[in-house]
């Protein structure tokens, strides 16, 4: 079953690069050319979010968000018909963006072949969740092609996530001295919050019913086999000369179940719910309570897909559109050696796209964007050699290629035209010193842990962003945020619970990856006075623990001002 059959079917006919399906990758290779699962929040400055965009400046990311339709009922469950435009999330792709709709999914890679199993070669089964290895990965996968070896998952697998809601983020087992939801035998967690447990697909395999922090229930369906496969060699057994197919896998929504009985069931063509709401998915509109919505598809020029717009056309006629030009890229491998300075690495993405949005209101934004380079602080550094002679590789490399928001102008009636430039800052990157060997970048006590990302406006303002850097550490955290001379926040965070192990990450970055991640402290600086917000610390025995509770929400707060010294 197809969640988005109500996407726009033309889609498929429009690639216009290619990302080097079906080509032999080193597991090395895949670095930097995924979309990231993990974002920051941060305040948006002043005149952002009018056209529905959500900004990351820790990595660039930009997604907007586009409600159709939403039908209010007798209870808190939302029946909307939600669609976002964000890049095509395809195994290996960053050539363009698309208009989907935004359903919430648990997503993994895993073999094309086999599917999404657990187990090993002579034994695999589908019980994803009540998966005794506490993996949800097949612990080993058989090559089907010859020469036949086996692969383990650091070969290809980076972890199962929950996408699309707030709190998502990596799937990890859940921890025996962690608390969990009263009366849920919760076996699986997020670092947000989220609880897991297991129910049966009419397939006879497993799926995950997710529990929200609220309480509601989330029923994820059959894991669906995205479109690509990557051909992907073993770089940790370099004398391995098979290779094995893989694909992503979505499990989509199915329903949403709140603690009173109601429920909204997500179907193939449709959203229903328990109070009679019903909204209808078409491929070119969607219907509710007798009214229609229209969706356009414009191609490019032979099929290129470059330009293309979309338009969303209301029943009073009013009209959101969006439209792309030219693509974001990602170069056909090389198998240069990656052990060297970051600076003498090419960029693993290129080209450029821009992107127009104009609302019902006549507003228009344009958006560009462009690959920049993130780096990381005090990554531990190990050259590894694929074979002799033969390609080399640093095992965590200390910088990533995204694509990024660099400018964003918005113009239209009865405003005054606005323009931003972001600029990311130095990349940061250096490695920890190995005695073993020379090492590129290395880091020095001096070094920064830190990125600052600046937001400047035509209308002479300025906000600043200032991300931690340090691997397994700060990284991705919003440590200061500043608005010109007039505010300034600090934010200070705890870490009650960590998890190096069992998580699936292939690349492990950013802090709450393996850690859960709460703001303890944060301090407003404005007007020479400090407003202060912080979670007490004299909660537990001896009164001397953080006060959170089992889902690590504060259960005790102390607000206070004082005088800028």
């Amino acid at each position: 079953m197809n969640m988005n059959r109500g996407r726009l079917t033309l889609l498929i006919f429009t690639l216009s690069t290619t990302c080097g399906a079906n080509a032999q990758t080193y597991t090395y290779e895949t670095h930097s050319k995924q979309v990231s699962l993990s974002a920051s929040v941060s305040p948006l400055p002043n005149g952002f979010g009018q056209l529905g965009e959500t900004i990351d400046f820790n990595t660039g990311s930009l997604s907007f968000k586009k409600t159709i339709v939403e039908i209010p009922g007798n209870n808190s469950l939302r029946v909307a018909a939600d669609y976002e435009f964000a890049i095509w999330d395809r195994l290996g792709w960053y050539s363009r963006y698309e208009l989907r709709r935004a359903v919430p999914y648990i997503v993994g890679i895993h073999s094309y072949d086999h599917g999404w199993v657990v187990g090993g070669p002579s034994n695999y089964t589908a019980n994803r969740c009540s998966d005794p290895a506490r993996k949800s990965v097949a612990a080993v996968i058989r090559s089907t092609k010859p020469p036949r070896d086996n692969f383990i998952p650091d070969d290809y697998w980076d972890g199962n996530s929950l996408m699309g809601v707030e709190g998502g983020g990596i799937i990890r087992p859940i921890d025996q001295n962690e608390l969990g939801i009263q009366g849920v035998s919760a076996t699986w967690a997020t670092n947000g919050g989220w609880r897991f447990s297991c129910y049966l697909l009419p397939d006879g395999s497993e799926g995950f019913v997710g529990h929200a922090k609220n309480g509601d229930k989330y029923f994820f369906g059959t894991p669906e086999r995205g479109p690509d496969s990557l051909w992907i060699m073993s770089n940790f057994r370099p004398d391995a000369e098979s290779w094995i197919d893989v694909s992503l896998y979505k499990m989509h929504l199915r329903r949403i179940e709140d603690k009173f009985g109601n429920w909204v069931n997500y179907e193939q063509d449709r959203i229903v719910s328990s109070d009679g709401r019903i909204i209808n998915f078409y491929p070119d509109r969607v219907e509710a309570n007798g009214k229609q919505w229209l969706l356009t598809y414009l191609a490019g020029p032979n099929g290129t897909g470059v330009p293309y717009s979309y338009t969303i056309t209301n029943p009073d006629n009013t009209r959101w559109s969006v439209s792309s030009s030219n693509v974001i890229s990602s170069p056909s491998s090389n198998h240069d050696s990656t052990c060297i300075s970051e600076q003498s690495l090419t960029m693993s993405i290129g080209g450029e796209t821009t992107l127009a949005v104009t609302a019902e209101s006549g507003i228009t934004g344009t958006f560009k964007i462009q690959p920049k380079r993130r780096g990381f602080s005090h990554v531990p550094y190990q050259c590894m050699q694929i074979s002799t002679p033969g390609p080399s590789y640093a095992n965590t490399q200390n910088y990533v290629d995204e694509p990024a928001l660099v400018e964003r102008t918005i113009s239209g009636p009865g405003i005054e035209p606005l323009n931003h430039v972001i600029d990311y800052g130095p990349v940061n990157a250096c490695y920890e010193t190995s005695p073993a060997t020379s090492t590129p970048d290395p880091c020095s006590p001096s070094s920064p842990d830190y990125r600052t990302v600046t937001v400047t406006g035509s209308d002479g303002t300025s906000e600043s962003y200032t991300y931690g850097n340090r691997y397994l550490t700060n990284a991705g955290l919003l440590l200061k945020h500043k608005i010109g001379n007039l505010q300034e926040t600090t934010y200070e965070y705890a870490t009650p619970y960590q998890n190096f192990n069992g998580i699936g990450k292939r690349r492990i970055y950013n802090t709450q990856d393996i850690m859960v991640v709460i703001t303890k402290r944060r301090v407003i600086k404005r007007d020479g006075v400090n407003f202060t917000w912080s979670i007490a610390n004299d909660c537990g025995i001896g009164a001397q623990s953080l006060c959170i509770d089992s889902l690590y929400r504060a259960t005790k707060i102390i607000t206070s001002s004082s005088n800028t010294p």
